[in-house]
């Protein structure tokens, strides 16, 4: 951001105002918002509407803390109908406007920072969340800045705020805030949040692991969680999260197994087939002139991708396949623990085979297929 701002004129107020407080809470320091924020709190204090009020409040806060606590008192006072504690209405209020403006992080970095007296009170019964709406956005916004020192304080305010909620819907951010903030700031805090989610166990249970790695998946940073347990240096916190990116599959299995067989999302698969038959042309000749035949190959399956395509095409073509089920995508249901649910994974392979069908049937890649299966079977 430049050194010097271009601010808007208050001579009437901008109707994009929201806008323009995003964009400067990107540099919320700038020595010229003093003056500015405070003409701003001056000029519309005939705007009462929820709207105004959400963006006002924050606009208040900002100069107490950031600048001028003096400036800004009076008119929070007047806000806050004279309490020195936030009134649960006004609480609310700013709660909104974080969800509003997408500050909680500065607002969680205001509160930690605050050190006049009364600001300190102010904010002495204020715990303020993200909507469920706002988080996955401001998660994924954190983790490009994952460990900037005003994360860590918003890691730590979410942590302890949440710390004893039972809102299952809250379970995998508090998860995921617990190691975040473990693995790249406080391990010894951080350690203390997820052993009060682990009942006390020294390792996150089957269930809470595959939420936090559920969550890591949405997010698609499940490498980086890994990447953060190898730098961590606290043993303890490789303990609790050791078993992080590999699932329990009994439970993983069960938890697939409470919803209907859904492959919907394997219906257009077929438009891919010439493209995979052509991967698979290239990996067979690259077999077969390191000199291993497609029949006696040993390959090792590492569930890629949503038809496990290579791994079915090699398995046709004669190969043993290693650590793959064969009917059903290894991505999708895991071979262990699935004979102790035979009509349940019956049902299963049908609604695959339903959905992969024109997959296997398209006219091209099918005659390479059983051209290349018909050569490894022969040799």
């Amino acid at each position: 951001m430049p050194q010097t701002l271009t601010l808007p004129p208050l001579t009437t107020i901008p109707d994009n105002i929201e806008v323009q407080l995003r964009q400067l809470l990107q540099a919320p320091r700038q020595p010229e918002l003093e003056a500015w924020l405070f003409e701003l709190i001056k000029s519309s204090g005939h705007l009462s509407t929820p709207d105004a009020l959400r963006w006002r409040v924050v606009a208040m806060v900002w100069l107490a803390v950031e600048f001028d606590t003096d400036k800004a008192w009076p008119y929070l006072m007047w806000l806050n109908t004279g309490q020195p504690a936030i009134s649960e209405h006004l609480a609310e209020i700013l709660s909104e406007a974080a969800n509003d403006l997408d500050c909680h992080v500065e607002l969680a970095n205001w509160m930690a920072q605050a050190k006049d007296e009364r600001l300190v009170t102010f904010f002495s019964d204020f715990h303020p969340l993200p909507a469920r709406y706002n988080m996955p956005a401001l998660v994924r916004r954190l983790l490009n800045r994952p460990t900037a020192p005003e994360v860590g304080v918003w890691l730590a305010a979410y942590c302890r705020d949440t710390a004893g909620n039972t809102n299952s819907n809250l379970r995998p951010w508090r998860l995921l805030t617990a190691a975040w903030y473990a693995t790249c700031f406080d391990a010894q805090a951080g350690l203390a949040y997820l052993r009060e989610l682990s009942g006390g166990s020294p390792t996150l249970a089957a269930v809470d692991n595959k939420l936090l790695t559920d969550m890591a998946g949405e997010l698609n940073r499940v490498t980086t969680v890994i990447q953060w347990l190898a730098a961590c240096p606290d043993a303890a916190v490789k303990t609790m999260l050791k078993d992080f990116g590999h699932p329990d599959l009994p439970t993983f299995t069960a938890a697939i197994f409470q919803q209907p067989p859904n492959y919907q999302h394997l219906t257009g698969s077929a438009r891919y087939a010439e493209r995979d038959a052509q991967a698979f042309g290239q990996a067979a000749k690259l077999l077969e002139q390191a000199g291993v035949s497609l029949k006696n190959a040993r390959l090792l399956d590492l569930a890629c991708g949503p038809l496990a395509t290579q791994t079915l095409l090699f398995n046709s073509a004669g190969s043993k396949i290693v650590g793959a089920d064969l009917q059903i995508p290894p991505a999708y249901l895991p071979a262990a623990s699935l004979a102790q649910r035979l009509f349940q994974r019956g049902k299963y392979v049908k609604a695959w085979e339903t959905a992969t069908a024109p997959y296997y049937q398209a006219p091209g890649p099918t005659r390479r297929f059983e051209a290349k299966m018909e050569r490894g079977q022969n040799r």
